[in-house]
């Protein structure tokens, strides 16, 4: 990615482009090399950043600053500068020290914060021509973290994990309930919301009996309770290299000890795995590796 920011940097300060017939560096990368619109346009603007900022080039190369953000960071500049508000060059690096290692998400919110984005609050609810509807709206920090929560309790029954099924499955709950239908239900995501089951939330429901399918008698929901608060609530599997899962997505209580190897359904022998890191260890005990 660093050589092919070099060369389109290359081309457009010696206009290139020109001599090949085209009227634009995006114009050449759009016909000639068939990138489409959106990639063209991130390339363009990353290799303007490399140019007003030589440092972002061992970035790039090293893996600590991707495409995404770089181009993101140009768009911000660009915009301060067309409004007389050049950011510094100092300024710039402690941006780019923010930004190492950030993920979509993250970026946008260090970017927001260090560029002073304007908050807007807007609620745009836009009819489809298949009956749809496209709904915006902007929530407070507070409101999404509920609804993170929200996400990761449902994970179990909302597999895709989308935020319209998320909101949906939680608006349907609440309609049931004030419905009195109490789980009588035809759809499989409103049955399956109105079934206890194990892994969720225990401070969010009552005691929840232990799936048929198990021989053990069912964990009380003072130790699930316990389980949940040790774990923060995020899974507990530890890679080799040190690092921590710590996924909300599809909580699981995993008995260290399995019940049928005699293991006890006591605090010191559960932990939270989501249900990827529950299979692995799974496998790995079926193999004699755990």
């Amino acid at each position: 990615m660093h050589l092919v920011l070099m060369h389109i940097l290359e081309i457009m300060n010696r206009k290139l482009y020109a001599d090949l017939g085209f009227d634009s560096m995006y114009t050449m990368m759009t016909k000639k090399y068939g990138y489409s619109e959106a990639s063209a346009i991130r390339r363009i603007d990353a290799a303007k950043l490399l140019k007003s900022v030589p440092e972002v080039a061992d970035r790039i190369k090293s893996g600590t600053l991707n495409l995404s953000q770089a181009c993101l960071l140009q768009k911000c500049l660009e915009s301060d500068a067309k409004k007389g508000e050049a950011t510094s060059a100092a300024k710039t690096q402690e941006i780019l020290k923010k930004l190492e290692d950030c993920n979509g998400f993250e970026t946008r919110q260090v970017l927001a914060r260090e560029f002073d984005i304007p908050i807007k609050i807007q609620d745009i609810v836009r009819p489809q021509k298949d009956g749809s509807v496209r709904l915006e709206i902007t929530l407070t920090k507070e409101q999404f973290e509920e609804l993170k929560d929200a996400k990761s309790f449902l994970s179990h029954v909302v597999h895709n994990g989308s935020w319209a099924e998320v909101i949906s499955a939680l608006a349907t709950k609440l309609n049931q309930s004030k419905r009195g239908k109490q789980n009588k239900t035809s759809g499989p995501v409103k049955s399956e919301l109105g079934s206890a089951t194990e892994f969720k939330n225990p401070d969010l429901q009552g005691p929840s009996p232990a799936p048929l399918a198990r021989k053990r008698a069912p964990i009380s929901v003072h130790i699930k309770r316990e389980v949940f608060a040790k774990a923060k609530g995020c899974c507990q599997y530890v890679a080799p290299n040190g690092s921590r899962c710590d996924s909300q997505f599809q909580i699981q209580i995993d008995h260290i000890v399995p019940v049928n190897w005699g293991g006890p359904s006591s605090i010191d022998n559960l932990r939270l795995l989501c249900r990827t890191h529950n299979l692995l260890m799974a496998q790995a005990r079926n193999l004699g590796l755990h």
